[in-house]
């Protein structure tokens, strides 16, 4: 018995603590530090690869498509955070026609 009431006890802490999470603002702030963290931090990592020639080698080349296909992604991840922030998509359907296309095919 001691063990049920303790579960509910969890159980209903969590979902009052849940209305912390429901605001999309905290989630549009996080997720944009996220991006721009990844983007910058990204962009940083292929700089030595494009300004030094030594670097290209074959196995780098497959580290700079890796950080190609991560700054790519970050990218996406701007749309993602407009979407959330607004809670629908704000652009028109051209750009989410275009945004789905370069991501998802």
């Amino acid at each position: 018995m001691r063990n049920r009431s303790l579960n509910y006890l969890l159980v209903s802490d969590v979902s009052i603590n849940a209305s912390l999470f429901e605001s999309r603002t905290a989630h549009v702030v996080i997720s944009s530090i996220q991006a721009l963290i990844t983007f910058f931090g990204t962009a940083v990592s292929l700089l030595p690869f494009a300004t030094l020639p030594a670097l290209r080698t074959p196995f780098n080349y497959h580290r700079i498509s890796t950080l190609a296909s991560e700054l790519l992604l970050s990218t996406y991840q701007t749309f993602v955070v407009i979407q959330a922030y607004y809670g629908y998509w704000p652009l028109s359907i051209r750009g989410c026609t275009d945004v789905s296309f370069m991501f998802f095919y």
